[in-house]
């Protein structure tokens, strides 16, 4: 990975931002292949368990105060996703495209039945009740904003534990695709790939490059 404080070549910086429950060495792949195909990379950690949204957006913008003070785009999965179009939307300015992999930008059933769960509840924090809610504060997007957006959606459910959870209709198995692709962006794809599994794909990789070169996805290549 690239030390943006240091580095000063050419190539655009992305930074990446796990989910929910997650570190940042669950986006290390999916920097190394953007990395591979010409982009400087930097991953950004929030405290996901233990803060609202909002503390977290205010988490990782220090982060990109150090890492990368100019401009730059953002790769975000899952909650991390949701981070990275919320700080795009604070700062249409400074930050450049928006890659979203399985976004909750609506809410998410699952999170609905975990929260009367109160082991699972207190594991996952604050941000499960807001997901519950669907209160991620993407209802209305700018313009602005909206064109310089892609979302990667799944659409393979994990069997019948979906179901146990709520999500009857297409998901990646935590995320309906409704959700996922329920704001309005630029460009989307549906990929038949689970939740977990999206930062590892080397589709979604691939696909999140040609999003970023060249805003929109590349229909010709499955993700």
């Amino acid at each position: 990975m690239s030390d943006l404080a240091q580095n000063s070549d050419d190539r655009r910086a992305v930074g990446l931002i796990h989910g929910l429950g997650r570190g940042p060495g669950s986006m290390t792949l999916m920097a190394n292949r953007l990395e591979a195909a010409g982009f400087r990379t930097f991953l950004m950690h929030y405290r996901s368990r233990h803060v609202v949204p909002a503390e977290a957006q205010a988490d990782l913008v220090q982060q990109l105060d150090a890492l990368s003070p100019g401009s730059c785009d953002l790769v975000g999965h899952s909650l991390g996703g949701v981070l990275a179009l919320r700080i795009k939307i604070a700062q249409p300015d400074r930050i450049g495209r928006v890659v979203q992999l399985g976004p909750p930008n609506l809410g998410s059933p699952m999170a609905t039945f975990f929260r009367d769960y109160r082991l699972v509840a207190d594991l996952m924090g604050p941000a499960l009740e807001r997901l519950a809610a669907a209160d991620m504060g993407l209802d209305h997007l700018p313009p602005e904003v909206a064109r310089d957006l892609g979302i990667i959606a799944g659409s393979a459910p994990i069997g019948p534990v979906s179901g146990f959870w709520g999500l009857a209709e297409p998901s990646d198995g935590m995320v309906p695709v409704s959700s996922a692709l329920g704001i309005d962006h630029a460009d989307a794809l549906i990929t038949r790939t689970v939740h977990g599994m999206l930062p590892l794909s080397m589709g979604a990789a691939r696909q999140t490059a040609a999003f970023l070169r060249d805003g929109r996805f590349d229909t010709e290549k499955s993700a």
